[in-house]
């Protein structure tokens, strides 16, 4: 995993998008076609279900991430300056 960096100011790097994880799947599947006549089945089945479960692991590891992101902003509370004016007491107590 790459680590979170902000960008001129800005929000976090993802580790990865959906929409790569769903890319690499398409382009394992293309290749795994491009080569179905010339491997057994029983050997294009094992490779089928090998990219069956990379895609069910990037995914899980992209919902996780998501997680992650929604617990740290709901975290993030931003204070107003007006809570850290001090203001001088109306009476002298000592």
């Amino acid at each position: 995993m790459s680590q979170p960096q902000e960008a001129a100011g800005t929000t976090e790097e993802r580790f990865l998008s959906r929409v790569q994880a769903t890319e690499m799947q398409r382009s394992r599947r293309s290749m795994l076609a491009s080569i179905e006549s010339d491997i057994s089945t029983p050997f294009r089945e094992v490779l089928e279900r090998k990219v069956r479960y990379e895609y069910a692991t990037l995914s899980a590891l992209i919902e996780q991430e998501d997680h992650k992101a929604t617990a740290k902003k709901k975290q993030r509370k931003v204070l107003h300056t007006q809570y850290f004016v001090q203001k001088r007491l109306a009476r002298n107590f000592l």
